[in-house]
């Protein structure tokens, strides 16, 4: 049973985070590797970023060497390849090798994890966590730390009750939800329907759409149809369209490509507003025409202030998270107009969000006064503006 759960929740992950990230790998010219998937390497303004505190800290000498096992998806996307890319960022400063693995349909997680574990690495990151693969590390003393993922409150009990489990941060979607409703609600919508993914399959996907459903009808909107599918957005969309006529809005739980060609086919520009998750490169465009009225995004940051409280416990086995049974959440970084969306491909779609030297101020260690709730109030405060504040230019 274990097995079929492992494999189930690798199977969500993917369809979770199938749209995150702009470009999907179909770029041209230098943003495309020879492999086809997305490279973010000289593309847009690429800073350090640093607080005065920060950018004055430095790193004890002769840092231990260590190794770090990345399990999950680093190709493909432009998020996928940022997440490899803004992890290995930390590789020189916190002397660390990184070992990028990505599990394929015939390998489980709960494989590749083991065979990580018996090359010899000190700690493990991973995208999708659960209770077996904490178990698969635990048999070897190895810490796991999880991020981009959402669990429920008693997968959570299950994954604290192992030591080795340092914790899980990821983004609010619950929050970013209820923003998009009043983004909605304000631009003038009070009949939307609902693109989602299958009931059922994803925690973090359920609560898009609820959370959305929830507050709108607190506003006063209705939700005039939802329709809920394995990643069939565009069918939904055409669906709508033909049904409900006095539809002024569609809210998506991911806003892949096919959302916006489904917009365009079905004569809806200008005609519906459009919100939901995630970035796809004709964002900019629907901002501009004034169709899209809230996105969110930022997760490419997220694997790199996940990587603190694993280095913390591999350095001297300490928690920077004290309830591990708590997920840490992530404020997304919320946009609203073409503006916001250009500042966000200025400042935050092609930086680490983080420095080292930030990261490094994260470790009890090296900065003792350095406390969880500075870790919660830095991740609420994730935005467009917070990262722009901190760039060092």
């Amino acid at each position: 049973m274990k097995r079929v759960l492992s494999l189930l929740l690798v199977l969500v992950m993917a369809l979770s985070l199938a749209a995150c990230g702009q470009n999907d790998g179909k770029q041209s010219g230098n943003n495309a590797s020879s492999d086809g998937s997305a490279s973010v390497s000289n593309q847009g303004t690429i800073q350090s970023t640093g607080t005065e505190a920060t950018q004055g800290f430095e790193f004890p000498a002769d840092l231990p060497p260590k190794k770090v096992g990345a399990v999950g998806i680093y190709t493909g996307n432009e998020l996928y390849v940022q997440w490899k890319e803004n992890l290995s960022s930390l590789g020189e400063k916190f002397n660390i090798e990184f070992q990028f693995v990505e599990p394929s349909g015939s390998e489980e997680y709960t494989g590749a994890i083991e065979n990580l574990c018996t090359a010899g690495v000190d700690g493990i990151i991973t995208q999708a966590i659960s209770e077996a693969f904490i178990q698969a590390a635990a048999n070897f003393d190895v810490p796991v730390m999880g991020y981009c993922t959402t669990l429920s409150q008693e997968q959570m009990d299950a994954c604290a009750k192992f030591d080795n489990f340092v914790g899980l941060v990821t983004e609010d979607d619950t929050v970013a939800a209820e923003h998009a409703a009043e983004s909605m609600y304000a631009a003038g919508c009070r009949n939307v329907a609902i693109a989602g993914l299958t009931k059922g399959m994803s925690e973090m996907m359920d609560n898009r759409a609820d959370y959305f459903a929830a507050k709108f009808k607190d506003l006063g909107g209705n939700i005039i149809a939802e329709d809920y599918s394995m990643m069939g957005f565009a069918d939904s969309i055409s669906s709508f369209a033909a049904a409900y006529p006095e539809m002024d809005g569609i809210f998506s739980v991911i806003l892949n490509e096919s959302v916006f060609q489904a917009v365009t086919t079905e004569g809806l520009v200008g005609q519906v507003k459009l919100g939901g998750f995630d970035m796809s490169d004709s964002c900019d465009d629907f901002f501009e025409n004034g169709t899209l009225v809230f996105a969110c995004t930022g997760q490419q940051a997220t694997i790199v202030t996940a990587f603190a409280p694993l280095y913390n416990y591999m350095y001297d086995g300490s928690y920077l998270i004290p309830d591990r049974s708590q997920m840490v959440s992530r404020a997304f970084v919320e946009i609203h107009n073409s503006q916001e969306c250009q500042d966000y491909n200025d400042y935050v779609r092609f930086s680490t969000c983080y420095s080292p030297e930030e990261i490094g101020f994260m470790v009890k260690a090296f900065n003792p006064d350095y406390t969880f709730e500075d870790y919660q109030a830095m991740h609420q405060a994730f935005s467009i503006a917070d990262v722009m504040s901190r760039t060092v230019q």
